[in-house]
C-alpha cells in the first residue's frame, strides 16, 4: 500500500423505497490522495466490488460485507500530463439488510462511476477525491 495509506470514507446510502431485493445503494468513495491534484481534471478509477460475505447480526437484520477496490490515477498539481501517480485502494465496507427468513446467497452488481475532485474553496488544487457509484444487491432466500 501507498506509504502515507489513509483509509477511505465510504458510506453506502439506500436508495428511499428500496425495501426488498434487489437493494439500491449509493455508495460514496471519498479518499484523501497523497498528493494535490487538479480540481478540473477527474483523476482515472474504475472500482471493482466483490461480496466478501454476509451474516445476521440480530433476528432478521444482516451484514453483507463488500470489498472494493482498484487504483486511483491522478497527476499531481503542476506535473506534466504524462506523469501519473497511482494510488492503490483497497477496503472493505458493510451493507445492512433486513430479511425475515435466511439468506443464501448476495450478488452485487455496479453501474458507471461518476468521479470528481473536491474543490477546497476557491483553490485550483485538492488532495480530496470522490467517487460515487450505484449498486445493485440481489438477496437470495431460502
Amino acid at each position: 500500500m501507498h506509504k502515507s495509506y489513509i483509509p477511505a470514507i465510504i458510506i453506502a446510502t439506500l436508495a428511499a423505497s428500496s425495501v426488498a431485493s434487489p437493494y439500491f445503494y449509493s455508495v460514496s468513495i471519498t479518499q484523501r490522495l497523497a498528493k494535490s491534484a487538479c480540481v478540473a481534471s477527474a483523476p482515472v478509477f474504475d472500482p471493482k466490488f466483490s461480496v466478501v460475505g454476509f451474516r445476521e447480526i440480530n433476528t432478521g437484520q444482516w451484514i453483507v460485507t463488500v470489498h472494493v477496490e482498484g487504483v486511483i490515477a491522478y497527476v499531481p498539481y503542476g506535473q506534466k500530463p504524462c506523469s501519473a501517480v497511482p494510488q492503490p485502494l483497497l477496503q472493505d465496507f458493510y451493507l445492512p439488510i433486513f430479511s425475515a427468513t435466511p439468506i443464501t446467497n448476495v450478488e452485487i452488481t455496479y453501474g458507471n462511476a461518476f468521479k470528481a475532485m473536491i474543490r477546497n474553496d476557491c483553490m485550483p488544487c485538492s488532495r480530496t477525491f470522490q467517487c460515487n457509484v450505484p449498486l445493485r444487491v440481489t438477496v437470495t432466500n431460502s
